[in-house]
């Protein structure tokens, strides 16, 4: 569940997150796009969903272009480090730490016990998650129990099946204000549950570092596809956000005791967004 890297001295490792591979609505259509991202790193770290490994329309297209870059990373000579989030539950590791636990990286799907109380899968099923949630009596104190409960949420409920035959649904219903309502609006308790995740993702990584990683001086997750650097109380909290449709994405490197946030697309690399120097533990 849980994996910490030794020390490297001298060698840059790199967090992203939420490259939803696969995905109609990924910004990243072939792996070439984002070679950019092995270039001076020697292990790079997805902090969870970096295929898609549910959703049965999207699975042969996720495998192909995962395959793709996993060949790339290991013709390049860099370790890819794949850690669970909700749309890759089955990676084997859902946490990783390095620098002697001072830095952290996860998903954020742990964050919510419902996982993404803004889901229609949840939304549409509340009774079943909530008798689900009621089995993992510690994952409030027991970091493990914690991700094993966001593991098994996310596999709760059977992917969806095929879309109906487009032939067969009717032409009002093609249109893209109606698909978007439906995709953004319904059911009508979603919007206001996403801008509620957003109004309390600061708060709510703060808390679970407190719970679950109190020596975590940096944390990087993902998971809500909207980026945000967030410093309080000498503790650095990174969004990494998404490489998808109306979103935007942050990259972490660390090398030694530098940090640095960019700013990254699959289009290629923004600007540095903010720097950061960890001290040592013997200061």
């Amino acid at each position: 569940m849980k994996k910490d890297l030794p020390a490297l001295p001298g060698q840059t490792i790199r967090f992203i997150s939420d490259l939803h591979l696969g995905h109609a609505k990924s910004a990243i259509r072939d792996v070439e796009q984002i070679r950019f991202l092995l270039e001076g790193c020697r292990i790079l770290v997805i902090c969870g969903d970096f295929s898609e490994t549910r959703e049965e329309d999207f699975l042969e297209r996720a495998g192909k272009l995962r395959r793709d870059f996993e060949t790339m990373c290991s013709e390049a000579g860099v370790e890819l480090i794949i850690l669970a989030g909700n749309h890759d539950p089955d990676e084997e590791h859902s946490v990783l730490t390095c620098l002697d636990g001072r830095i952290a990286a996860l998903h954020g799907h742990c964050l919510f016990k419902q996982v993404s109380p803004w889901g229609r899968e949840y939304l549409n099923n509340k009774a079943l998650y909530k008798r689900t949630i009621r089995e993992y009596k510690d994952a409030d104190i027991n970091l493990e129990h914690r991700m094993e409960l966001a593991r098994t949420i996310a596999k709760l409920v059977l992917p969806p099946t095929c879309p109906e035959d487009p032939a067969k649904v009717p032409t009002w219903k093609r249109s893209k204000p109606v698909r978007f309502f439906q995709h953004a609006c319904w059911p009508p308790e979603r919007p206001l549950q996403i801008l509620r995740a957003w109004l309390m993702m600061r708060s709510r990584i703060k808390d679970f570092r407190k719970r679950f990683l109190p020596e975590a001086e940096v944390i990087c997750y993902g998971h809500l596809h909207r980026r945000d650097i967030h410093f309080s109380q000498d503790k650095l909290y990174v969004n990494l956000g998404a490489l998808f449709q109306y979103a935007s994405g942050y990259a972490v490197e660390v090398k030694d005791f530098s940090l640095e946030v960019r700013e990254v697309s699959a289009d290629g690399w923004g600007q540095t967004a903010f720097r950061h120097t960890i001290r040592p533990l013997n200061e």
